[in-house]
């Protein structure tokens, strides 16, 4: 058995897919942790959700709640508007063929309704953004999915590492980090942004061993900005 904790995936079906399929060493007994960030910005969406709701039926599944989840649902309840997203969201809602989204299927939407917001597995802490040490960390869930300044504080019990999504940091940056036996360890390392020559992989951690996986992004040409770092 191996604990995989997996960054932001943002849309990218088939890089997913292959680092599932093709990267990972297959145990049927795998458990996998994966960040948030599901949706939005690259080009299937829907895919990622089909896998992803395929994958949990067949292995033991934790998936923690991204800003872009909390997003879509939010507009979906009626509390944002959907214009106000229009640019994040559009690749989302084209993936489903829809032009709304209250217009995706109720099985997606349940889907992301169970996610949560952090977990605590071995030495490891899992959240998508950060905490907020000020505060008990189901307090501030803005926090958790948001902050891009998170930083470790001398409130921060050391028995645990943390690891985060959210924000893109590149394979050499990760790879220092877990030489380097740190404290806090950001997965996500810019699938989506595959103009970025420094970006572009979706990365697997095995929290059992350490041991770093990760696969390049192969979706098929689609518009995305560069990420500045």
């Amino acid at each position: 058995m191996s604990k995989f904790v997996i960054g932001d995936i943002h849309g990218c079906a088939n890089t997913l897919k292959n680092l599932i399929l093709f990267v990972l060493p297959k145990k049927k007994d795998n458990i996998f942790y994966f960040l948030g960030d599901y949706i939005n910005k690259g080009p299937d969406s829907k895919g990622v959700l089909d896998f992803l709701i395929e994958l949990k039926n067949n292995y033991t599944c934790h998936f923690l709640r991204g800003n872009h989840e909390q997003d879509l649902l939010a507009i979906y309840e009626g509390l944002y508007e959907q214009g106000n997203f229009s640019k994040p969201i559009y690749n989302t809602l084209q993936s489903f063929g829809v032009s709304e989204v209250k217009q995706i299927p109720d099985i997606y939407i349940d889907f992301l309704r169970q996610t949560v917001f952090s977990i605590s597995v071995n030495n490891y802490l899992l959240v998508h953004a950060g905490f907020d040490f000020a505060e008990t960390a189901s307090k501030n869930i803005d926090f958790m999915l948001y902050t891009k300044k998170f930083t470790l504080n001398s409130n921060f019990d050391l028995s645990q590492k943390v690891i985060i999504g959210h924000s893109p940091c590149s394979i050499i940056a990760l790879k220092n980090d877990l030489k380097n036996n740190s404290s806090l360890i950001k997965l996500d390392t810019g699938c989506v942004y595959r103009l970025n020559s420094e970006l572009g992989l979706l990365s697997a951690l095995d929290i059992d061993d350490c041991k770093l996986y990760s696969q390049v992004n192969i979706e098929e040409e689609y518009t995305i900005e560069l990420k500045k770092l």
